[in-house]
């Protein structure tokens, strides 16, 4: 029964074959036409109405006839779908068994094949991108996200990405619906690789009493997430100093002074850290991509005050994501949530970031050149050596930002709206260390000093600099 079901469900699905059907099936009504009328005589008395004498029957028989052949192919319709149905359902159960296969090369493929799968559109469904006509897409997500920060091997890896790749493509057709829940899966998958490396970072950092540059230095070239050494090690500071890798290595210090026997430091450690820090750039290098992806917003208004109710849906969320050194040139990040992210290094030059939380966001490094900052949430942001040349920061709030080393030449940070206007706010940024020349021309932009001279006049006795935060590990018991 099974063969003959699987030999019968090709036939189905070729659509040539119902044309054939149908094809025939008006022949045979034209035949019956041009057989000639067909006379049809009873004895009636004169003087009868017309309803008398109309031949009520042979109507009836025709309008039968008619949805008598409709009832039909709408059965046959719903047969075909249902075929179909099922035969896509266990094609995608076979990919995902191979997909947990102990073969690489079975996981290649399977991956090659649940892309194909993302583009299915559920039969009897029209074409528009949504979950409910491709209700294949946010599984295909999940699987390919997952895996991605979770396959070991190189070339699996790899092949994930490319699948991701091809997904992202065809989700950017239509109303986007489809892209914006791949960027929901590897946002998920992102944050997770970045505690998996965070956990073996503070295995590491709990082998010193104290956690330097010094220390961390060597980790740059097993962990090389910017293009920079100074961006990484920024970057690799902020992660050892954040409140969960301190909390792991406090955790895993209590267990050694348990174990007396128990080595520090694990012989293929820093082997796990390049793994785990590979498979985080994979997510890092998919999310942006995606994010590329993201056409603009609709109904993004252009004024100030319009702007500031608008809302973006769906919500764009990427708080706490690792996106260090990613290339996010022109990306559409209008009212994104990037609260917390790690953009050490990152490429943002013209993106589109008006009304984006970056609340305590790390920019270390990060390239800024002429992005559209109107009216974004940077308070505490880590800006420090960032490039925000020409960058426009109307209404955006900046208290208590760090600007040292940062290039501030030609920043927009005023607007006039009808008598008012809307400036950015600077209180306690410390903007007096950041650097006003243009790196081209060397040209120092003094108009901008002096405005911020004016309106946010740094305080008699310079505060000290802040000092990077130091911790120990507790003493053994």
């Amino acid at each position: 029964m099974r063969q003959l079901f699987s030999k019968f469900i090709p036939w189905l699905r070729v659509w040539w074959v119902h044309l054939v059907v149908i094809a025939v099936e008006g022949a045979l009504l034209v035949w019956v036409i041009r057989l000639g009328p067909i006379h049809l005589s009873f004895p009636v008395q004169r003087g009868t109405p017309w309803w008398e004498k109309f031949p009520w029957q042979a109507a009836v028989t025709a309008v039968g006839g008619v949805v008598a052949l409709g009832t039909f192919l709408l059965n046959r319709s719903q047969k075909q779908e249902h075929f179909e149905r099922q035969a896509l359902d266990t094609q995608f159960t076979d990919i995902l068994n191979r997909f947990s296969s102990d073969r690489p090369i079975m996981r290649a493929n399977a991956a090659i094949r649940l892309a194909e799968m993302a583009a299915q559109r559920w039969p009897g469904r029209p074409a528009d991108l949504t979950r409910e006509n491709y209700p294949f897409f946010p599984r295909v997500a999940s699987q390919l996200a997952a895996a991605l920060h979770m396959e070991e091997d190189r070339a699996v890896r790899d092949e994930i990405g490319k699948a991701l790749g091809r997904t992202a493509e065809f989700a950017k057709q239509g109303n986007q619906a489809l892209l914006y829940v791949l960027i929901s899966e590897l946002a998920d998958a992102n944050r997770s690789a970045k505690k998996t490396f965070i956990r073996l970072l503070a295995h590491y950092c709990s082998a010193h009493e104290e956690v330097t540059d010094e220390v961390l230095r060597p980790l740059t070239n097993f962990a090389p997430f910017c293009v920079g050494e100074r961006d990484t090690l920024a970057c690799l500071r902020d992660l050892a100093d954040s409140g969960d890798c301190r909390a792991a290595a406090v955790c895993r210090a209590l267990g050694q002074a348990r174990d007396e026997t128990a080595a520090p430091n694990a012989p293929n450690l820093l082997e796990e850290i390049h793994s785990a820090a590979a498979r985080l750039k994979d997510t890092v290098h998919a999310l942006a991509t995606a994010l590329r992806g993201l056409s603009d917003p609709r109904g993004v208004p252009s004024t100030a005050p319009s702007l500031r109710k608008w809302a973006r849906e769906p919500e764009l969320k990427l708080q706490g994501c690792f996106l260090a050194g990613a290339n996010l040139i022109q990306a559409q990040l209008q009212e994104a949530l990037l609260a917390g992210a790690q953009l050490q290094g990152a490429d943002l030059w013209i993106a589109e970031l008006q009304e984006a939380n970056l609340f305590q966001a790390q920019l270390q490094g990060a390239n800024l050149r002429g992005a559209r900052l109107q009216g974004a949430n940077l308070s505490q942001a880590q800006l420090q050596g960032a490039d925000l040349w020409r960058a426009r920061l109307q209404g955006a709030d900046l208290r208590g930002a760090q600007l040292d080393g940062a290039c501030l030449f030609r920043v927009v940070v005023e607007e006039k709206i009808s008598e008012t206007y809307r400036r950015a706010n600077f209180t306690g940024a410390h903007w007096w260390d950041a650097d006003f020349t243009d790196p081209g021309t060397r040209a120092v932009d003094k108009d901008l000093r002096d405005w911020l001279e004016k309106h946010f006049p740094r305080p008699e006795e310079p505060a000290q600099p802040r000092q990077a935060r130091k911790w120990k590990p507790p003493p053994e018991a």
